[in-house]
């Protein structure tokens, strides 16, 4: 592949701005950015150490979770039953940890103990669980683990537990590392090669996503000399006797074109034990998206590199006089007025700390609602709360960020137990604010909250997800009168800002 070729296909000069704001060129002088901070994060980190290696990076939640929904993790035991967890204390002193084991499909109680031994080790704290009770082979269990200080609790961590006679946990393990340090040209650079299978059909023109089947070349990073700038540590999505899905999220830096960029980077491998010598990489995944900073705007041409990203996934709103615009790169919401060339990063849960876990954890996502033409902001920020006033919970958050006053705001944060991957199913579907009245969609119903009073109404029960449509404005939805296309007879359309409804029959 042709090297300036390739840069030209993934490192976009996106000119959004130039062709949506034609309307106001002005001589631009700079750029002021009107940042908005909030509160450093101060949960601790728990981790497995196994084999050696600590793996499961664990986040601590102090809201409610539904544990019958969460599958982040999940943590191989050997026949001893024993699990040792590090603890990266981070501002968060701890002196204490019990544990709870639970059946998942109820959350019944199967075991519980307390550890007072905790010492230290490299910065970290560390505690040796051992399971007494039997527990059934191939069953998963959800191990809770509470960390204190002081015998108040401080935040709850969560992994999935399981049991078979015969793992090959070091083995899988140990070919993923070995396929990540080879893409880096570190150790058996025959760790790629022979895993991956490329197709000319494969992903080769743009680094934002590749797979399994995209060239060598491609998996080396086509031309970048890529340097991580945190560690790769590996998540254990799936695990049984000998098959495992296995995620790797980190930020690697790169020197482009005389300037530093900063990517966040997620793998995804499903890998398979045969025998001794034969480990195939079933299937591969590497999503990479360029961390956004305001040096990325060309002031003088008004132009944005946004470099590499996914086209499909990339949100922008412009103002309805085309002078304003806002959008989502890397996590992170920006704000660009062309006329008076101000740039603000409205809101980011990593903002330019790139190498602390807790801020760059990418399990929550942001929405636009509304960009106003005097350059106010609607947005909503839902799943895992990485810092700030909710750190540590669930829900969906909806802010304001009034431009004149360069400050974000709460307007609501509608606590959830679900975890990210299902919340996202509720939030991407419909949240949206009119005038005092926010409409939201939570655990099969349709809600109406008035911001000012915090009064919460019922508009719809007892409606599947699915089965609800809203138009692309979101100002329109549909839902029928039943929890099943079959159970239903009439269908309800709904002008959200008019509240008026029109009932058809099916």
């Amino acid at each position: 592949m042709n090297k300036n070729a390739f840069f030209r296909g993934v490192v976009m000069v996106i000119v959004f701005i130039a062709t949506v704001l034609l309307v106001n060129r002005i001589n631009n002088t700079g750029i002021d950015n009107l940042t908005a901070e909030m509160d450093q994060p101060t949960l601790p980190l728990a981790y497995i150490k196994y084999d050696d290696q600590l793996i499961n990076c664990m986040h601590g939640y102090k809201s409610n979770v539904d544990i019958s929904l969460l599958r982040d993790t999940i943590t191989p035991l050997d026949k001893e039953k024993k699990i040792e967890v590090w603890v990266d204390q981070g501002k968060k002193k701890v002196d204490g940890l019990t544990y709870e084991l639970r059946a998942i499909e109820d959350n019944s109680l199967v075991e519980e103990g307390e550890i007072t031994d905790l010492s230290s080790k490299n910065g970290y704290q560390r505690a040796t669980i051992e399971l007494r009770m039997d527990i059934e082979q191939g069953r998963e269990y959800m191990l809770v683990i509470k960390l204190s200080k002081k015998d108040k609790l401080v935040a709850n961590y969560y992994t999935r537990v399981i049991y078979e006679k015969a793992m090959h946990t070091k083995e899988l393990l140990e070919t993923v590392t070995n396929f990540n340090d080879g893409i880096f040209g570190e150790g058996d650079s025959s760790a790629v090669a022979t895993k991956i299978e490329p197709d000319p059909k494969g992903n080769n023109e743009d680094l934002s996503s590749i797979d399994v089947k995209s060239s060598y070349e491609t998996m080396m990073w086509a031309g970048l000399t890529p340097m991580k700038i945190t560690e790769a540590i590996p998540e254990i999505v799936e695990i049984d006797d000998n098959f495992a899905c296995i995620k790797l999220s980190y930020v690697i830096s790169s020197n482009v074109e005389g300037s530093n960029r900063n990517y966040l980077v997620v793998e995804r491998y499903r890998v398979r034990w045969v025998d001794e010598d034969t480990i195939y990489l079933v299937d591969y995944n590497r999503q990479q998206e360029e961390l956004f900073v305001a040096s990325n705007v060309d002031i003088t041409k008004n132009r944005f590199r946004l470099g590499i990203v996914d086209d499909d996934n990339f949100e922008y709103v412009t103002s309805d006089n085309d002078k304003k615009v806002a959008f989502i790169e890397g996590g992170q919401l920006w704000y660009y007025d062309y006329a008076n060339t101000a740039m603000a990063r409205v809101f980011g849960f990593w903002q330019d700390i790139y190498t602390d876990e807790r801020t760059m954890y990418n399990q929550n996502q942001m929405d636009i609602i509304t960009l106003d033409d005097k350059g106010n902001i609607l947005f909503t920020v839902y799943g895992y709360m990485n810092r700030g006033d909710h750190e540590g919970e669930l829900g969906i958050a909806i802010y304001k960020y009034e431009v004149d006053k360069s400050r974000v705001s709460e307007l609501a944060f509608l606590e959830s137990d679900m975890p990210f991957d299902m919340l996202e199913e509720y939030a991407s579907k419909l949240v949206y604010m009119t005038g005092s009245k926010l409409y939201y969609t939570m655990n099969d119903s349709i809600y109406c909250m008035n911001i000012n009073t915090k009064k919460v109404k019922e508009i719809a029960y007892g409606v599947p997800n699915e089965l609800i449509a809203v138009s692309d404005n979101k100002k329109y939805i549909a839902y029928p009168n039943g929890n099943t296309p079959e159970d239903s007879t009439s269908i309800t359309l709904m002008n959200l800002d008019t509240e008026d409804t029109s009932i058809f029959d099916t």
